[in-house]
This record gives structure tokens, C-alpha cells and sequence, in this order.
């Protein structure tokens, strides 16, 4: 929003601020306005070139199948530069884990009584312990803002992390060239040192919960040659987590052209990396192709799936469980479809997710 007290330190012509924004460019001779003094830390800037946003545009709905189709009623309605504050860190977990757990064991047998040939199968629990280490080295995004739009930001963030474009020292920006909009950083480099730690540490727990699974059933196997591991219970698991900090980049300024554009009425978004123009997150319209796949995997799921549930439950006896099970499955689905079926966007991630 303008504010008259808001003015360029050259030229003296009003400026358009937010409270997140940290460098106000002149929209008419280009000089940078520092919005506080407290900005002192290092920041660097990933250059980006906003005139090529509808070139970005036009090649999103050459390229993608679903909006080639579209094409004809797309409206591009704005454009607009976004520069979103990153840290990128580097960080180093390891943990020396331990574990007892049982594990369910089955094995299938082919029996014969009389001229009958019948299938039984056969299900023990064996308890085993599983110990080891696991270290890896992390390289994380961590967006240096507390309230932002999630949306693109992260798949953005990855984006960056996967390409690492070169950035420049903030002092060298040529100004008159960028005129996007600066978000503020809200959080300093300590907190993103720990927050790094964590999000490394969470990470090699989600890894190790997922070794000491295969570990458990494979052991619980070799004891037991023939039987199959098809379940695992953690009696006791622990998996301590040491984090250290390799590096830590200064804050990054990462551009974002988000793209506003318009279909038979409805009003869309898509969002591009600012330095080569790969599309990191969209809403799209459900085309009608689209619709008729909801709408067939809708009748599909109430018919066959809620209509075998019912007919299964109403024979009674050992069928019953099998049938509301199967009954609920087709509800769900169905509401699923449906629910689909009535929306006019569908969100599509681009690069940049993992």
C-alpha cells in the first residue's frame, strides 16, 4: 500500500511498503530504500529477470498436457516478482540406535485330507533385538519466515536447494533491474541453526524407525527359516539423535514469479522459479476429461465397492466384518471422488518436491 511517508531517498517519489518488506524499489529511477536500519546481517540475491514472466507463462501452457487443452480461454491477468528470504544449511546427524520388538510371523501350508486340498496358514510372534548406527549429512532449505504461504515457498525452497543458482552479494544488485517485492526475514541465523538441527534430526529418525523395521523382520526370519515377517511391535526403541552444524549460507533472497490468470470465470495461480522459470506449484482447472474420471471412479466406488459391502454383511456370520469393512471403503472412496467431482481447481506440484 502507498503511504506519503513512505518516499524514495533519491528521486522523492512515493513508495509501495509492507511491514514484511525489506527493500523498497523505486518503481521510477530504480534506487533501493532500505525499510530498517536493523538489516545488517549478509544477503545475497538470486538474480532473476521479470520481463520473461510471460515467456515462463506461455510456456507452462504450451508444455503441460492438461493446459494445453485449456489454452484458448487462459487470461493472464498480472504478474508479479516475489523475493522469498532462505537460509541454506548443512548439517550432520548421526544416532546409535536400539530396539526390541515382536514380530508376527506367518507361513502358508497346502494340506490335503482326503480328495480335499485346503490352505492353512500358520502365525507365530518372535521377540528380537535390533542395535546399530546410522550418520548422514543433511542439505536443508529453511525459509526464513515464520508466516508465509507454504504452498509454493517450500516446493520453491527444494527447487533452489536441487539447483543452487549463483547468488550475489546484495551490495552488487543492479536495482534497476529487479523492482520485485523483498520479503522481510523474521527469523535470525541462530534460530535457523537450531531449527536446521531439528529438522535433520527428524529426518534421520523417519530413516532409522524405517531400518530397524527391515532389521527386525529380516532377523526374525533368518531365526525362523520359511516364515514370513508381516508385522512389527516395538516393545522398547530408542533412537538418539546428535546434530552438528556444517554451514550455514547467508540470508538468500530467492525469486518467485507468481503468475494470477483467469478460466471461464474462475481465477487461478501459478508460481515459477524466478531464475529459469520452472514451475514449482500451480491450481489448475479440472478439465472435463478430468471431471468424467471423478464422476466414472465415483459410481465405480459406491456401486462395486458399497454395494459388494452390503450384499457380503447381509450374509451374516464370518462375512459380517468383511462387509462393513468393504462398505466404509466404498463410502470413503466415494466421498472422495465426489468431492473432487464439485471442485473447479486441482493443485499440481512442480519441481522442487521430494
Amino acid at each position: 500500500m502507498a503511504s506519503g511517508a513512505a518516499r524514495c531517498q533519491r528521486c522523492g517519489a512515493p513508495l509501495e511498503i509492507t511491514p514484511e518488506t525489506i527493500v523498497a524499489v523505486c518503481s521510477y529511477c530504480g534506487y533501493p530504500n532500505w525499510t530498517s536500519q536493523a538489516y545488517v546481517y549478509p544477503i545475497e540475491l538470486i538474480p532473476s529477470n521479470p520481463s520473461k514472466a510471460r515467456e515462463y507463462f506461455k510456456h507452462y501452457l504450451e508444455t503441460d498436457p492438461d493446459m494445453r487443452k485449456l489454452a484458448k480461454d487462459v487470461q493472464l491477468k498480472s504478474t508479479e516478482l516475489i523475493y522469498i528470504p532462505l537460509y541454506a544449511a548443512g548439517v550432520h546427524a548421526e544416532s546409535r540406535y536400539y530396539g526390541v520388538a515382536d514380530v508376527v510371523l506367518t507361513r502358508t501350508r497346502i494340506v490335503k485330507r482326503g480328495k480335499e486340498t485346503e490352505v492353512e496358514t500358520e502365525t507365530m510372534t518372535t521377540t528380537v533385538e535390533v542395535s546399530g548406527s546410522l550418520e548422514k549429512d543433511y542439505d536443508l532449505p529453511i525459509i526464513a519466515r515464520r508466516n508465509v504461504e507454504r504452498s509454493y515457498t517450500e516446493p520453491l525452497a527444494q527447487y533452489y536447494m536441487d539447483k543452487r543458482p549463483q547468488s550475489i552479494p546484495i551490495s552488487q544488485v543492479n536495482w534497476e533491474d529487479v523492482k520485485g517485492t523483498v520479503l522481510a526475514s523474521e527469523i535470525p541465523s541462530n534460530d535457523a541453526l537450531t531449527i536446521a538441527r531439528d529438522e535433520a534430526c527428524d529426518r534421520l529418525y523417519k530413516e532409522v524407525s524405517e531400518k530397524m523395521n527391515d532389521e527386525a523382520m529380516e532377523k526374525a526370519m533368518a531365526q525362523h527359516p520359511g516364515w514370513m515377517a508381516s508385522n512389527v511391535t516395538w516393545r522398547e526403541k530408542r533412537i538418539p539423535c546428535k546434530a552438528a552444524n556444517r554451514y550455514l549460507s547467508p540470508i538468500l533472497l530467492v525469486p518467485s514469479i507468481v503468475a494470477i490468470y483467469t478460466y471461464k470465470g474462475g481465477l487461478y495461480k501459478a508460481v515459477f522459479a524466478g531464475w529459469d522459470g520452472e514451475k514449482v506449484y500451480s491450481e489448475e482447472p479440472l478439465t472435463p476429461a478430468q471431471r468424467a474420471l471423478y464422476l466414472t471412479g465415483e459410481v465405480l466406488a459406491s456401486g462395486i465397492l458399497g454395494g459388494g459391502g452390503a450384499a457380503l454383511a447381509a450374509l451374516g456370520g464370518d462375512y459380517t466384518g468383511a462387509g462393513v469393512i468393504l462398505f466404509l471403503a466404498g463410502l470413503a472412496a466415494s466421498y472422495f471422488l465426489g468431492k473432487n467431482l464439485v471442485k473447479d481447481v486441482r493443485v499440481e506440484r512442480g519441481a522442487g518436491e521430494e
